[in-house]
């Protein structure tokens, strides 16, 4: 368990000096508080039963420092408690986002982006509270509970003793009783993730849902999966009360026990009423304990549950994104596959199988074939979103595997058929692919793609905020803006994927007389279409037919 617990600061920094010092203190002020007390209430009784008006002195000495731990100690401690807690929760988010932007492109492909968002908020979320009030919950039962403890061998050892037993019975007790919490709660997060994906699917497929009319059909799936959280859930807290009422019954017999215990010695005269009183506050401290210790481990297994799916998102492999400074090359480029082959899982066949090609440098060259035939499975293994079973890629004759990832994302500009912009403006959206390029050199590549009057036209120019999916933009106005990225990022290989697909006429022949000039300026230009129009302008020809050119 501990093993478990400490494993997230390997991921992220965490001010650990800080954090431990300030949870010690911020949790030992309040048992401290109460064992003070305790001794305040002896000697206040004491000086009661006895006429002894020396004993007050005390009172007056214990409550200055009460009200110096609790005026000053305790709000310092909970500062930098959460002042550690804060700065480690910033850190670890940005770790997520630098892993979540090095992740390999299998795993988006693979995972639901609602089970992504359920694991980065609902699970992190429940393993910061562990760290933010568990531990702190922990302490100050255990500080509590110990310190009354001490105080009563102090008072008597009989009744410590008592007591101890009794602990270690009730502790046993609770554990054993909390054991299948941890499994729920997975259970529960697991099914919240179900029910995340279901509501991103009716944001993101809204249209089609409507087209086809199935409202009830994923309506009806997403009330299966919020009565399954729900019916866990109860089972939890089900629970989770037993083992509250069991607590409370045995804080009871213990109060009671204590109680008749304490009074029964006092009248035999082996401690004063002072010291039975103060056993009465010292009990607090015992049930305390026993309360939060009970709660404490249900909370920690359902954190616990929390933080291994968070943990399982994180440990996803990554690709190779070490930081290092490189130029795109200059230059004609030549891209050539040898012995190429590739395929998704074992269940489907090869989509490449032993695939040879040359693409010259300075030329246009059209990927054809029919769908499914693995034109853009070639764009992703040339990106390296992919690294092929067999074979390997070659750039000017060096092999991919002799090259940094940096190095040759770096030799690409890519134009889908997805128009992806980001919710900015949209000079930064043309600046994305080029980050020091200067706001002339923003609006000389809008020019180039044909974007810059309507731009201009709008009421903020280059600072128009661009809404969700480009939902001010036209589909056009779209392309162009990606086209002016593509510009502005001036890589030496162009891939256009299918861009022409969803274009009319007009932008068709911007587009077509656009890859023609990036021919000229000497760029190497890979264009995929199912159009034989982009035949007209190509130099070369690669037609993918069963895994082979």
């Amino acid at each position: 368990m501990i093993k478990k617990l400490m494993k997230p600061f390997k991921i992220a920094r965490m001010p650990l000096f800080m954090f431990l010092a300030a949870l010690v203190v911020d949790s030992l002020v309040f048992p401290v508080v109460q064992l003070i007390l305790s001794f305040a209430q002896k000697y206040l009784v004491n000086a009661v039963e006895y006429h002894n008006t020396g004993l007050m002195r005390y009172v007056y000495l214990l409550a200055i420092i009460i009200i110096f731990l609790v005026v000053v100690i305790n709000p310092l401690a909970e500062y930098f408690k959460d002042k550690a807690v804060h700065t480690y929760h910033a850190n670890l988010q940005a770790e997520v986002c630098r892993r979540l932007l090095s992740f390999k492109h299998s795993f988006f492909e693979t995972t639901h982006s609602g089970e992504v968002l359920t694991k980065l908020n609902s699970d992190m979320g429940e393993m910061i509270s562990i760290y933010r009030w568990s531990f702190h919950q922990f302490l100050l039962a255990i500080f509590y509970g110990v310190g009354a403890i001490v105080m009563m061998f102090f008072l008597s050892w009989q009744m410590a003793v008592i007591v101890i037993v009794f602990a270690m019975f009730e502790t046993w007790l609770i554990t054993k009783l909390s054991s299948k919490i941890e499994e729920l709660s997975r259970f529960i997060q697991e099914k919240i993730g179900v029910t995340n994906e279901i509501l991103l699917d009716i944001v993101k497929m809204t249209k089609f849902i409507r087209i086809f009319s199935i409202n009830k059909f994923i309506q009806k799936k997403y009330q299966e999966a919020t009565t399954d959280v729900v019916i866990e859930t109860v089972k939890r807290n089900h629970r989770m009360l037993v083992i509250e009422g069991i607590s409370e019954l045995l804080h009871a017999v213990n109060v009671v026990g204590i109680l008749c215990l304490g009074i029964w010695m006092y009248f035999m005269q082996i401690i004063d009423l002072g010291s039975v009183m103060a056993f009465l506050v010292l009990q607090d401290g015992i049930t305390y304990m026993f309360q939060n210790l009970g709660g404490f481990i249900p909370e920690v297994h359902q954190g616990v549950a929390s933080m291994e799916r968070f943990l399982d998102l994180l440990d996803a492999p990554m690709e190779d994104t070490q930081n290092i400074n490189l130029q795109p090359l200059k230059g004609g480029v030549s891209i050539s596959g040898e012995n190429l082959s590739f395929q998704y899982c074992a269940e489907n066949g090869k989509v490449l199988d032993q695939a040879d090609f040359t693409i010259p440098p300075h030329s246009v060259t059209a990927i054809t074939g029919k769908s499914g035939s693995g034109k853009s499975t070639l764009v992703k293994l040339l990106m390296r979103f992919y690294e092929p079973d067999s074979g390997d890629l070659l750039v000017n004759g060096m092999p991919y595997s002799q090259m940094r990832l940096q190095e040759i994302r770096n030799l690409y500009s890519y134009v889908g058929q997805d128009v992806y912009l980001f919710y900015d403006t949209i000079e930064e959206n043309i600046r994305c692919g080029n980050q020091k390029a200067s706001f002339e050199e923003v609006v000389a590549a809008a020019k180039l793609a044909q974007a810059h009057d309507f731009i201009e036209e709008k009421e903020e120019g280059y600072a128009t905020l661009i809404r969700e999916h480009g939902a001010n933009l036209s589909g056009g106005q779209k392309q162009r803006i990606a086209i002016a990225r593509a510009i502005l990022r001036n890589a030496p290989v162009l891939i256009w994927d299918e861009a022409t697909s969803a274009v009319d006429a007009k932008n068709e022949d911007f587009i077509h007389k656009y890859l023609s000039e990036q021919k000229k300026n000497g760029k190497t230009v890979i264009v995929v279409a199912h159009k034989n129009s982009i035949l007209s302008i190509s130099d070369y020809e690669l037609k993918l037919a069963d895994g082979k050119f």
